[in-house]
């Protein structure tokens, strides 16, 4: 392990750490994380060597991240175009079993906390649209969807690294485990998702028809659960089809269609919450299309078309799952813009770091920091 990689897993497990953890960003504690990570970013750049191409797109990149963030003030763009333009070398797989071990010790300690009174047990009480009455608790975690969301994440991670390795025990205390800790979310969405993943993957595992076609529709996931999310948020009307779907979905439907109709469309995205009394708007879609804007949900969609294709090519059907869960988990859940929760987004650094660059035109090695009296070689 050398130490570039050293100082990109501890930036990235710290920033993990405090997600997990759920910690306040405008805590001590998170800007201790956070400041030490940035540190250790900057060292590894410092570090590298880069060509002048190089270093023109992470410009490019963190300036659009910049300019993002000027306008919707969300922190998650900044860090997303920090890890991405750092990612140079890294190995993404090994980086992700390292943090993959540190999410299970973690999540297991805050389920141990709430029950040692350490940390808050949130009990909430909801009536669905149904008219079901639901006893909810979070064991440690803000709301009971993110213990059961977190559990998804540490799962699929899980099936990632270890994806030629699972056996059929594995999958059964997996969906074990998942079920007792339905029990305390009731989060159906999160229940799902872990018997749906356990599912596909059993199917990717088969080299048959199904796989192939499962594989080659992969590429449009993303896009194409953007394209349909955004479109009914905007057509919703409230005839019986929508009405249906919009029950299924808990009412993130007619949610999403009142902060589309408020905020409206814009190119660069806006400040806003996406939440009130009563209406909250959990469809990472639409989020990425009010805060971020048009342009950068079209950037994003494209180059997870990209990284699938490639991903297709070089048969990482590992990867390939891992994107397709994060695609349709987003439809129900707000979390896609954050690396640290979406780590599928660490899979487009190969288009960041090589096919952007390669955009640019020939490169010349060029050693960072540039000392006094070094001129820079021209391309």
């Amino acid at each position: 392990m050398d130490n570039n990689f050293k100082l990109y897993l501890m930036a990235f497990v710290l920033f993990f750490a405090g997600n997990i953890l759920q910690l306040d960003e405008k805590s001590t504690i998170y800007m201790i994380f956070a400041l030490c990570s940035l540190i250790c970013l900057i060292i590894k750049l410092w570090n590298e060597t880069h060509t002048q191409r190089e270093i023109i797109t992470d410009i490019v990149v963190v300036g659009f991240a910049l300019l993002l963030y000027t306008n919707s003030k969300a922190m998650t763009i900044l860090m997303l175009a920090a890890f991405l333009v750092a990612s140079k070398n890294i190995d993404i797989k090994k980086l992700l079993k390292y943090t993959f071990y540190c999410a299970v010790v973690l999540y297991i300690a805050i389920i141990i906390s709430s029950q040692l009174g350490i940390r808050q047990n949130i009990h909430i009480q909801i009536t669905r649209m149904t008219g079901q009455v639901a006893e909810r608790y979070g064991l440690g975690f803000e709301h009971p969807n993110q213990l059961h969301m977190y559990y998804f994440i540490i799962v699929l991670m899980g099936i990632y690294v270890y994806y030629e390795k699972l056996t059929w025990r594995s999958l059964i205390v997996v969906q074990i485990i998942n079920c007792i800790l339905y029990k305390f979310s009731v989060s159906r969405t999160g229940m799902l998702s872990v018997v749906g993943l356990s599912i596909v993957y059993l199917i990717f595992r088969q080299r048959d028809y199904l796989n192939k076609k499962i594989s080659k529709l992969a590429a449009w996931a993303f896009p194409l659960c953007a394209f349909v999310c955004i479109f009914l948020s905007k057509i919703y009307t409230g005839n019986v089809i929508e009405v249906i779907i919009n029950k299924l979905l808990q009412g993130r439907v007619s949610n999403s269609h009142y902060f589309m109709g408020k905020y409206g469309d814009s190119l660069f995205g806006r400040n806003f919450t996406s939440s009130n009394k009563s209406l909250i708007l959990d469809n990472s879609y639409v989020i990425l299309w009010l805060k971020f804007g048009i342009l950068f949900t079209v950037i994003l969609c494209i180059l997870y078309y990209i990284a699938v294709k490639k991903m297709i090519k070089q048969g990482d059907r590992a990867a390939l799952l891992c994107v397709l869960m994060f695609a349709c988990y987003g439809i129900t859940e707000g979390f896609l813009s954050n690396i640290f929760r979406n780590f599928s987004l660490l899979f487009l650094a190969n288009i960041i770091c090589n096919d952007m660059p390669a955009l640019i035109g020939k490169g010349i090695p060029v050693k960072l920091p540039l000392r006094a009296g070094r001129k820079m070689v021209q391309e």
